[in-house]
């Protein structure tokens, strides 16, 4: 063996044993994806519990604007795991939904119940959920 070959292996021997994957990293990742959905989970707050006044500012904009159709009321950016803290892969429907706790279909006809003479609706771009108001 030369001197090269020896100190290389010196050094592999030093450094000590590559784990795929220590307890400590297994639960560090664990808990970045907890505070993670928790996050999420916070944003989407504003469809379970709609706020008027933090609402009014897009909607005014909305009227200025002449009442577009499809018109973006708001915008919610998420930051989807590959796997959710459950070991389930999703996709963003999926995701939108299993943190809402039902389907975003259903939340967003209870979203629509708090508004009178419009028509909401929304679409998944990535990973951001836009929320559209159309005038009825």
């Amino acid at each position: 063996m030369d001197l090269a070959t020896y100190t290389s292996t010196l050094r592999s021997d030093i450094s000590g044993p590559l784990y795929v994957m220590t307890m400590d990293e297994l639960l560090g990742s664990h808990a970045n994806i907890v505070q993670q959905e928790a996050a999420d989970k916070s944003l989407l707050t504003q469809l379970s519990s709609p706020n008027k006044s933090t609402l009014q500012p897009a909607f005014v904009n909305w009227t200025t604007q002449g009442f577009p159709n499809i018109y973006i009321l708001f915008s919610i950016n998420l930051s989807p795991p590959n796997i959710c803290v459950d070991g389930v892969s999703r996709n963003m429907y999926d995701y939108i939904s299993y943190l809402l706790g039902r389907d975003l279909g259903q939340e967003i006809v209870a979203f629509q119940s708090n508004f009178l003479g419009m028509i909401m609706s929304y679409t998944i771009t990535g990973t951001t959920l836009n929320i559209h108001v159309t005038k009825q």
